[in-house]
């Protein structure tokens, strides 16, 4: 019994290290993206966002148009094309993940309501030019800190 015991958690060790390994590969070849010094190049969106912005994720296909900022509430949520609007968020200034000399505005979606692989995310946002932002996608998990991949977001006209 204890032998079986033993060889389970040898075994989810061993895709806990697989998954910390497959994120570290996929963080390292985020930050070796042009869009990585675009990011750092970026600073707080100064006004704050507010209402609809389109988002797009280059080489996505999927439904997601954007997100929803409701500054008085400092929320929000993403919308999609087939209307739906899931994973909701709070936001606020803070400093980046791994760029912690950036000022970001950062996108928690560690909200009731979420489900848990959600809540370990955090977007973190830079405006790049006036009304244009750059977006990373963060993953916390077990105290380490993965970048995913990027976003855009502009206002809605």
């Amino acid at each position: 019994m204890i032998r079986r015991i033993m060889f389970i958690l040898a075994i989810i060790l061993g895709l806990i290290i697989i998954a910390l390994l497959v994120f570290e590969w996929r963080t390292i070849k985020a930050e070796k993206d042009p869009r990585q010094r675009e990011f750092t190049n970026g600073h707080l969106p100064d006004p704050l966002p507010d209402g609809f912005y389109n988002g797009v994720v280059r080489g996505y296909t999927g439904s997601w148009i954007g997100k929803t900022f409701n500054l008085a509430a400092t929320t929000g949520i993403n919308n999609f094309s087939d209307g739906n609007t899931l994973y909701p968020f709070a936001f606020y200034p803070g400093t980046g993940l791994r760029d912690p000399n950036t000022s970001v505005l950062k996108i928690d979606y560690n909200q009731p309501g979420n489900s848990f692989w959600i809540r370990m995310v955090v977007d973190e946002v830079v405006e790049t030019q006036p009304g244009a932002y750059l977006g990373k996608i963060q993953l916390r998990l077990l105290g380490f800190h993965f970048t995913l991949g990027y976003f855009t977001l502009n206002k809605s006209q």
